[in-house]
């Protein structure tokens, strides 16, 4: 008897209207469709009404004169949007977020150097661009130039 009334409180229509009645922000961002044709360049860019996106790059290090090094790198920008924050009017508020991570591998030497960052958006400071990848973490940012990324990471730890 016990176990029929827990496989119907568990059902899987129960179990789904349970999740969205605690998360109901769930169910406000904007769908992910199948089958949706990308168009570029404005897909390169943010999509704000969707909950997360990244934009990921990675490659190998060379000097000025094309030597490759034997480094590689590795940065990743993280978009995320924050319903809980949309009602507050304040620009300061956290409604859209991002992070960012980067690293530096050196096998020869046995050593991964990283860091990260996050944010608010912050017009000026803190922004990933619609309609192109145009992001920004205060002094770390990844751009599309042309044909080609610009990834700028500062930090002390890759001094």
């Amino acid at each position: 008897m016990m176990l029929a009334v827990l496989s119907r409180l568990l059902s899987v229509p129960s179990l789904l209207i349970s999740v969205l009645s605690v998360f109901p922000s769930l169910a406000a961002y904007d769908p992910v469709t199948a089958g949706k044709v990308l168009e570029f360049p404005r897909d390169r860019g943010s999509h704000p009404g969707h909950r997360i996106e990244w934009w990921y790059v990675t490659g190998h290090l060379a000097t000025k004169d094309g030597a490759r090094t034997g480094l590689g790198f590795q940065v990743t920008f993280f978009r995320v949007r924050n319903r809980d924050a949309e009602s507050n009017p304040s620009r300061f508020s956290p409604s859209q977020l991002l992070f960012a991570h980067a690293a530096i591998a050196d096998p020869s030497a046995g050593r991964l150097l990283h860091a990260q960052r996050s944010a608010r958006m912050l017009q000026g400071l803190v922004e990933a661009g619609e309609g192109e990848t145009r992001l920004r973490l205060d002094n770390w940012s990844l751009e599309r130039e042309g044909t080609r990324y610009r990834a700028r990471v500062a930090d002390a730890d890759f001094a």
